[in-house]
């Protein structure tokens, strides 16, 4: 096998002309796959719709007896399934569409005489007997970028008003139910209560060193010869220490969470690392990422307050207490109906059930928290807009 030396210079030899002409090709072919796939799924988009019309009330009626609910509202279920599904498909693939649409009207209207245009073969001419139904799928197309985008946001702005609003608990005062707190962490002595969950332990050793040094760890290796990405955590139980006194903190349900990607399409029980992180990308060379917390270290809480079943049968006061993801019973509103219908999503969709973990100040948290707003700003204006086109390039064959 070749050194990185070797690669190194094998690369050197490449001129910037050819980066530059490769660069160019390789994204113009890129591009064009894109667009042509786009079409496709766009001339599918119509016989994926009904596909939903028939399978989605038969699997949702089917998933809901086999829960035990009466057949009514597994009925129900289905009903609901027949209506969202197909409309969801049709509103997430509108603005496919509008390719296949404005490559069909440029070709077919704009550069062949309108004589030459109805001799082409029936099967070129389908697309026109579908804009009627073009006309509904930009409306679903429409409605789906304004009420995705807006729900999106809402729900960003009602995670940042927790962090915002929650006054801070002091640990000795804590009380059932989602509260704050800010402190130290400290690491559990107690082998009853200190429990910890590794991923990928062989990972873990490689970059973390020895499996009692972090308290929190996350890894991420992206080897340079194009194997695949490999990811390792540390997950540990921890006392949060305040100058009241301690509290026990389980984050073992959490996931990490780098801050960079958007905040709606991470869980709400996360874990953001932003002090002790540590970036490696020699030339030519495997990338790799680490996040730690080590005993010492400030940490901001947002979870809940509940009994710790696995506490000291003697243990009284804040001893008996354990902050940790949400494990009560969820409540059904209509919100969580209309958007989210299964436990899953809530959990890991609804404010409501929020934690997260952090080692940043609390204006920091809600600054990252905030760059979500921006992410879902750009996909959400790219599908209303792009329905908007294909509603008018609709109306424009149907005139």
């Amino acid at each position: 096998m070749k050194s990185q030396e070797q690669y190194r210079k094998s690369w050197e030899r490449i001129s910037p002309t050819s980066w530059i002409i490769g660069i160019a090709v390789g994204g113009t072919i890129g591009i064009g796959l894109l667009l042509g796939f786009a079409a496709l799924l766009g001339y599918l988009l119509p016989w994926i719709a009904a596909g939903f019309v028939v399978a989605a009330p038969v699997e949702y009626y089917s998933i809901a007896r086999r829960k035990g609910t009466a057949r009514g509202l597994a009925a129900l279920e289905g009903l609901r399934a027949m209506v969202v599904f197909p409309l969801l498909t049709l509103g997430l693939g509108a603005p496919l569409r509008a390719v296949l649409l404005a490559a069909y009207y440029g070709y077919f209207r704009h550069r062949l005489p309108w004589e030459t245009w109805l001799q082409t073969p029936p099967i070129a001419r389908i697309f026109l007997y579908w804009s009627p139904f073009d006309v509904i799928i930009a409306a679903c197309g429409i409605t789906f970028g304004i009420l995705a985008t807006g729900v999106t946001i809402y729900l960003i702005l009602q995670q940042i008003r927790q962090v915002d609003n929650l006054p801070t608990s002091k640990t000795r005062a804590a009380a059932l139910g989602l509260s704050e707190f800010k402190g130290v962490a400290r690491r559990v002595e107690d082998a009853n209560l200190a429990q910890s969950e590794i991923n990928n332990a062989a990972l873990f050793k490689e970059l973390g060193g020895p499996v009692n040094d972090p308290i929190l760890f996350f890894g991420n290796k992206n080897p340079f010869s194009g194997e695949p990405i490999t990811t390792t955590h540390k997950l540990s139980r921890f006392y949060l220490e305040d100058d009241t006194g301690r509290i026990l903190v389980d984050p073992l349900k959490a996931q990490f969470w780098d801050g960079e990607s958007a905040s709606f399409l991470e869980p709400l029980c996360k874990v953001l690392l932003t002090r002790r992180v540590q970036k490696s990308a020699p030339p030519l060379g495997d990338t790799i990422t680490t996040a730690s917390l080590w005993a010492g270290d400030p940490v901001y809480v947002l979870g809940y307050v509940e009994m710790n079943p696995d506490a000291p049968r003697d243990a009284v006061g804040v001893d008996r207490l354990i902050v940790r993801p949400c494990t009560a019973p969820i409540r059904r509103t209509l919100f969580n109906w209309l958007f989210f219908n299964s436990e899953r999503l809530i959990r890991s969709r609804d404010y409501r059930y929020m934690f997260l973990l952090s080692d940043a100040y609390e204006y920091r948290v809600k600054e990252i928290l905030g760059r979500g707003i921006k992410s879902i700003l750009i996909p959400g204006a790219i599908w209303t807009f792009g329905s908007l086109a294909l509603l008018l390039l609709a109306l424009k064959l149907l005139g």
